[in-house]
């Protein structure tokens, strides 16, 4: 991770998820007591550091023998206990963990689940998309557009919902950084005319708040956000080439939302005149 205290030009950046103690201020959301025992491949023996709610810390050698590694204890509060069942928990790790570059074993009493670390839909075949966006977002989608910026760091999949959607409507979309959810109701990752698509995202550029729930609203946004607009633009020309019966069906179950854009964008708008 890094802090306000470490310098970003000491590190390579690559894989840096955590910032400012967020993940240590996380885990004292639920518990009293940190204890992490940890051994370097390089080491005999392993050591133990625990910290406490008030601020203290320990650390002492662990005379036990342990594999090179790292487990991580957090005993939950009585208060939280009946809160966080097996089913919540399942779900959260896989919610924020599905597409971490880790298999991860959970394990309940005897019986251990691996959840196997799943892909994002980039490179896949047509109809490989489409299946993952029914599983994933529980939808009976037929269209969808690939999304990247100029850069090629934040790439991503827009479903076109099969149904009319009310104008105005909020189009949430999950944004993953460095394939870590971060937000399951971005809003303004997508133009805001293009509410009838519910989008799955990943990003090496985008910069998420402190509190690790949205992303900030800057400059780098603004960017890939105009640079998904061209992505849908230029997918509506292609369309026209290789498909005009899709962007038929598209066009008159959102003609709203596509009037929308076609008043920001000449282009468009003398893609669909006649259309409508």
């Amino acid at each position: 991770g890094s802090s306000s205290k470490r310098s970003l030009k000491t590190l390579s950046g690559e894989g840096l998820i955590g910032q400012f103690g967020i993940g240590l201020l996380s885990c004292f959301m639920v518990t009293d007591k940190i204890t992490l025992i940890t051994r370097s491949f390089k080491e005999k023996q392993a050591v133990k550091w625990e910290a406490f709610i008030e601020g203290t810390y320990s650390s002492s050698p662990v005379s036990d023998e342990f594999e090179a590694g790292t487990k991580l204890f957090l005993p939950l509060r009585k208060d939280y206990v009946s809160t966080y069942s097996k089913d919540k928990v399942l779900t959260l790790i896989k919610n924020y963990g599905t597409f971490l570059p880790i298999s991860i074993h959970f394990q309940d009493g005897e019986d251990v689940e691996v959840l196997d670390s799943q892909r994002f839909p980039w490179s896949s075949e047509k109809e490989a998309v489409i299946d993952f966006g029914k599983n994933w977002f529980q939808g009976h989608y037929k269209h969808f557009i690939q999304l990247e910026s100029q850069c090629g760091l934040t790439k991503g999949i827009a479903f076109i919902s099969p149904r009319a959607v009310p104008q105005g409507a909020k189009a949430p979309h999950q944004v993953y950084i460095k394939n870590m959810l971060i937000s399951e109701g971005s809003e303004h990752v997508l133009p805001s005319w293009f509410f009838f698509g519910k989008a799955i995202i990943n990003s090496e550029e985008l910069i998420p708040t402190a509190s690790r729930e949205d992303i900030h609203n800057n400059e780098v946004l603004t960017r890939v956000r105009q640079d998904f607009e061209i992505c849908i633009e230029d997918h509506f020309e292609w369309l026209i080439q290789s498909d005009p019966e899709a962007l038929e069906e598209i066009i008159q179950t959102h003609d709203m939302a596509i009037k929308a854009f076609a008043l920001e964008n000449e282009k468009i708008y003398r893609m669909i005149i006649g259309r409508l």
